[in-house]
């Protein structure tokens, strides 16, 4: 009995180590938070952010915020690390939403016109981090970070946007490396909405 025992301990161990060391793209996360929220198989992922980047720059944690019409702001956060959800909260609204028109969403909550159309987000964040690394003027760096968000800017029938904060380091001296700005991109199409990525912080 002891022997037999032994033996299933050791097939176990393997198979959970592989588990929990999943890294899933944002719509793999989106995907499994949307289900750990019930919401009885229709979409309602509202935001997506992630960060802590591996070598391979695949971000390690994700928070999903999700529409819940029954929670505190009408949303639930659901937060992903490795593969595995971690935490399940009540969203809070954040005020750099302060810039759309419905102001007044600060204070009331989210609204499901907010709710990331699936038909319109057509680029993961490895295609997107794939771009942004294919930028003009970052043919000197090696991106070694970064903090990705997706969502929408506007109410109805619009396309997400994604915003990537990059980290990167000088490939000619390694010794340089920092935080050089953001980009926006069309989840849809892969525009580039807006560059502000500074590589001469870490080049000239």
């Amino acid at each position: 009995m002891k022997r037999s025992f032994s033996i299933l301990l050791v097939w176990s161990l393997p198979f959970v180590t592989v588990l929990a060391g999943v890294v899933p793209t944002a719509k793999k996360a989106a995907d499994l938070a949307n289900t750990e929220a019930k919401t009885g198989g229709s979409y309602r992922v509202l935001r997506v952010d992630g960060e802590n980047a591996d070598s391979d720059l695949r971000l390690r944690q994700w928070d999903i915020t999700v529409y819940s019409g029954d929670r505190a702001n009408k949303a639930m956060l659901i937060r992903i690390k490795d593969g595995i959800v971690v935490s399940t909260t009540s969203a809070v609204r954040l005020f750099d939403d302060a810039r759309w028109s419905n102001f007044g969403r600060n204070f009331s909550g989210y609204s499901v016109a907010e709710i990331i159309q699936t038909s319109r987000w057509k680029l993961d964040s490895p295609d997107v981090l794939a771009r942004v690394a294919a930028l003009q003027g970052l043919e000197k760096l090696q991106l070694t970070d970064a903090k990705m968000s997706l969502r929408k800017l506007s109410d109805g029938d619009v396309p997400a946007i994604w915003r990537v904060k990059v980290k990167a380091r000088s490939k000619i001296q390694p010794g340089r490396e920092g935080w050089i700005g953001a980009v926006d991109l069309s989840a849809e199409t892969g525009e580039v909405i807006k560059n502000d990525l500074h590589s001469e912080h870490l080049t000239d």
